[in-house]
Order: C-alpha cells, then sequence, then structure tokens
C-alpha cells in the first residue's frame, strides 16, 4: 500500500509510465518493489525519481512553480539555447522552465545571433519572445588571374574582371566560379563564410 500527497495535491502520478491517479491518493494497492515515480502538474515542475515501496509507504513531495517560455523566430528553425545549454528549435515552448534569471539565445545559420536577458517570476511565470533575424554578412574580396568572368552560386556575378572587393555575401557555404572563354579556362571552388570579417581569396586561372 502507497500514499502519495503533493503541497499543492491536484498533481498526476504515474509509477512505471502507468497513471495511478491524482493527489492525494490514499491507500492505493500496489506491489512491494522498486518503482519509477513522475509527478506532474500543470504550473509546476515535474518530478521525476525512483522510489521503494514496502508494506505501508507514506510519499509526500513539495512542488515548485515552473516558468513558461515561448519562442518564435522569423525565418523559424533557430536554435534556442536556455543558459549555453541547447534546448530546441523555433517554433519553442518550454513550460519547465526555473523561475529566475535566464539569458536566452537564438542562432540560425546565416543570421546574427540574438540574445536577451529575461527573468520568470511569482507574478509573471510567462515569457514570449517574438524575433525577426537580421541576416549575416561578410565581405569577401577576389582577385583573378587573368580576368574572367565570376560566377556566385551559379549566377553570373560579373563579366571580364580581376580584381572584386568587399562584395557582401550571406554566411553559410557557396560555390565560386570562374571562367576565362578566351583562354578556355575555369577553376570552381566552395567557400565557407562563417563569420563577419573580411576574407580575401586569389584565383590563378593558370595553375591547376
Amino acid at each position: 500500500i502507497v500514499n502519495i500527497t503533493t503541497d499543492p495535491n491536484g498533481a498526476d502520478v504515474f509509477l512505471n509510465d502507468n497513471m495511478i491517479g491524482t493527489t492525494p491518493i490514499m491507500k492505493y494497492k500496489i506491489s512491494a518493489g522498486d518503482y519509477r515515480m513522475l509527478i506532474r502538474k500543470s504550473g509546476y515542475m515535474n518530478i521525476s525519481t525512483s522510489i521503494s515501496i514496502n508494506s505501508d509507504t507514506l510519499i509526500t513531495r513539495f512542488l515548485i512553480r515552473a516558468g513558461k517560455l515561448t519562442v518564435n523566430s522569423d525565418p523559424s528553425g533557430a536554435e534556442v539555447f536556455i543558459d549555453n545549454k541547447s534546448s530546441g528549435k523555433t517554433p519553442f515552448i518550454d513550460d519547465q522552465v526555473m523561475l529566475g534569471k535566464h539569458t536566452i539565445t537564438i542562432k540560425k545559420e546565416g543570421f546574427k545571433k540574438y540574445s536577451e536577458n529575461i527573468e520568470l517570476s511569482n507574478n509573471e511565470p510567462t515569457k514570449n519572445i517574438e524575433k525577426k533575424l537580421e541576416q549575416s554578412f561578410s565581405k569577401i574580396n577576389f582577385s583573378i588571374n587573368p580576368k574572367g568572368d565570376v560566377y556566385i552560386d551559379g549566377k553570373l556575378f560579373m563579366t571580364e574582371v580581376q580584381t572584386i572587393k568587399e562584395i557582401r555575401l550571406p554566411l553559410g557555404k557557396h560555390i565560386i566560379e570562374v571562367v576565362n572563354k578566351e583562354l578556355g579556362k575555369k577553376k570552381s571552388f566552395e567557400i565557407s563564410v562563417e563569420d563577419e570579417s573580411s576574407k580575401s581569396y586569389t584565383i590563378n586561372l593558370y595553375k591547376k
């Protein structure tokens, strides 16, 4: 027999993934042994623990208020970090956030990182973050010998050039192709733009 109470009562109790009732649960008949117990009540932190039940067991647990965090981003699919811990992707909902101060960070490849400090309290236990992410760019320089037509990601960017200065490319991977039709030479390669720093590339069509 097991008796289970919570403060406050009204929590659902699961033993080995089977719901046995809502607290207070009195004189519940169950075989002695070890069990996995989950206590769940809306607005409070879940309690997950292992317990041992004997002939007559009394279990009392105090529930802690939980906060709820909702994060939406444009575009969606951004990774959400709570206090530097990856917690999911947008659209994101977590109703098991401890009350208190937290740092929320939103990251998505090709966009600027966004961070916000929040505080969840008994008076304001919910927080909704809506963020339009800003695309991030890097300035890229090209020096070409001899001159050639430059294609970026399959699209013609400039024709018969030897120098390209500070073109803005979004973060991520890009395919660069340089073609000199008169010489019948072509060179193609991939660049990875990982931050907003300026980068320079030299393309020599005479070299293989």
